[in-house]
């Protein structure tokens, strides 16, 4: 048990498995040259130093879907450690798009954001015979076909998926989902009757929602149309004006948010040496929507809403519920929203300025768990309760971004809250069958699949990561350190029996050889013995002695 444990010990501190996306130049052939084990997976440089080795059996390479958030970023991470560290399993991070990336090992630590994912890649890879998603040419552009055969965090339920048997019917990740809208916790305190949509609610309430809640303003917006002087001398909100399309569009920014192209511009700028530093802190504004003298019937107060793509029943619950707040931002005011990190942004500025923030956003996220015990804490609102018949009402298929208001709002029965649900987490249906095929022999059996059946984590773990992935250098880093401190506790528990295996030839000792020896005289003299005993049978002496048990002690 001891060499046991030894064994696996040393299996665990050697590099990961290479995968399809690793360059030949990254692989160690070498597994016991301990120079080359040096794996760093930190986005500090803008390359990285990765090692791996070749596979040690002809796994299945498993690539994993995640949603363009961080908690399903992280759980993709973590499902790549397991399989890729502990059990010697290739995996890649499917992002949904061509040229971009969020896998955990990518050379220059990319986490692209850029495209959302559903369940159609595990679809994809139900449908092909031998299950390898490395078979589909990666074409760019529309042609670009997404593949995979695992996604940890899934929002919703795969019904058509599961129906058609393209998806296993899903199981929990660990952990609760709940989206709403959410409101400065100093909002609440202050007017505790807009914590529910029954405070929210009627036209006497329409003054006091426009005056509340003011307009965001971006960095560009602000040095352009607010500031006395566009930005050209530092003042209390902004120390200078954007110098790209980058930092025009951002909702606050501290000096290690932004991108600095040209460090001569800055070397009289002594606040560059302090990360943390604030250099646009945000505004909120009121405008002509905010004006009740100008529009007495149809002011209206503020209230972000994700960015147009993403599911929101926002526009839908504010027009049926009669409630004086206007999501929308797009030209013309049309529906838009704001990317994931305005809003992010946005509520940094709500906080640092103390100005009233209500926005739709979800949990468990790390803003979320950020502003926890704060007085910027998301305080959640209460909307209508979710029923059967709004659930049957709903498409999930709306086009929310679609120019007709009707479309967008869709009918009355629609206009209640989100359920807190459990997420799920998807297997596309054919994966254990093409693991445990029958000409696959049974010590090279692949462990991803139990692996994958076994992957859970706990809210509370995955404040721990949220936690960690503010106050480490860099997400990876975040990860990582997780990894390492919840080794035995969490990743070892998701590892099938028998596993990790390795292939060790084994070489005659001296001992083994000697024994052998012995072994075969031995038997050479008891062939002899019982040979002499039968030819001599008729013997006095050995008649006496009985042949039969001498056989028998032979």
């Amino acid at each position: 048990q001891q060499q046991e444990d030894e064994n696996v010990t040393q299996y665990y501190v050697r590099p990961r498995v290479c995968n399809s996306n690793d360059p030949p130049s990254f692989q160690d052939n070498d597994s016991n040259n301990d120079d080359n084990h040096n794996q760093n997976t930190s986005t500090s440089n803008t390359t990285l130093v990765v090692g791996c080795r070749p596979p040690e059996f002809p796994y299945l390479e498993i690539r994993v879907a995640s949603g363009n958030w961080d908690s399903a970023t992280m759980l993709g991470w973590l499902t790549q450690i397991v399989l890729s560290e502990l059990v010697g399993v290739p995996s890649t991070m499917e992002s949904g798009m061509y040229g971009s990336s969020r896998d955990f090992y990518d050379v220059h630590g990319a986490i692209d954001y850029d495209t959302g994912i559903s369940d159609q890649p595990l679809i994809t890879a139900s449908e092909l015979p031998d299950g390898d998603c490395r078979s589909i040419p990666k074409l760019p552009g529309e042609e670009y076909i997404p593949c995979a055969h695992f996604m940890p965090e899934f929002w919703g339920e795969p019904e058509t998926s599961i129906t058609d048997q393209k998806v296993e019917p899903a199981q929990s990740t660990g952990f609760l989902g709940h989206e709403t809208w959410y409101v400065t916790k100093f909002t609440a305190h202050e007017y505790p009757q807009l914590v529910s949509y029954h405070g929210l609610q009627k036209q006497e309430n329409r003054e006091l929602l426009a005056s509340t809640f003011r307009r965001p303003t971006t960095w560009k917006q602000y040095c352009e149309e607010v500031s006395v002087n566009n930005c050209t001398t530092p003042d209390e909100t902004a120390l200078r004006a954007p110098r790209n399309e980058y930092e025009a569009e951002k909702m606050f920014a501290k000096v290690k948010d932004i991108v600095v192209l040209d460090d001569d511009e800055n070397e009289n700028e002594e606040y560059y040496n302090h990360k943390d530093v604030i250099v646009y802190g945000g505004h909120f504004r009121y405008t002509d929507k905010n004006n009740c003298t100008l529009w007495p019937t149809n002011c209206t107060g503020h209230i972000a809403n994700y960015p147009c793509g993403w599911r929101s029943n926002m526009e839908t619950q504010l027009y049926y519920l009669n409630i004086s707040l206007d999501s929308n931002n797009g030209p013309n005011g049309g529906p838009n929203g704001y990317t994931e990190s305005q809003l992010k942004e946005m509520w940094h500025a709500a906080n640092h300025t103390k100005s009233h923030l209500m926005m739709q956003w979800w949990q468990p996220e790390p803003l979320y768990q950020e502003f926890l015990d704060t007085d910027a804490e998301m305080q959640r609102v209460t909307l209508k309760p979710y029923t059967r018949e709004c659930s049957i009402a709903r498409s999930y298929w709306k086009d929310e971004c679609s120019d007709d208001f009707a479309t967008r709002v869709g009918s009355p029965e629609e206009a209640c809250g989100d359920p807190v649900e459990p997420l799920r987490k998807l297997i596309n249906v054919g994966l254990y069958e093409v693991l445990n095929a029958p000409d696959i022999p049974e010590e090279a059996l692949s462990p991803a699949y139990d692996v994958l059946r076994f992957f859970s984590i706990s809210e509370i773990q995955l404040g721990e990561l949220f936690d960690l992935w503010k106050s480490e250098p860099t997400p990876r880093d975040a990860v990582c350190k997780w990894a390492v401190e919840n080794l035995d506790t969490v990743l070892k528990t998701m590892i099938p029996p028998t596993y990790p295996r390795v292939i060790k030839e084994e070489s005659a000792s001296s001992f083994g050889l000697a024994s052998m020896i012995v072994a075969l005289i031995a038997t050479l003299i008891v062939v002899l013995t019982g040979g002499l005993v039968y030819r001599n049978r008729q013997l006095p002496a050995i008649r006496y002695a009985q042949p039969d048990f001498l056989f028998l002690l032979l």
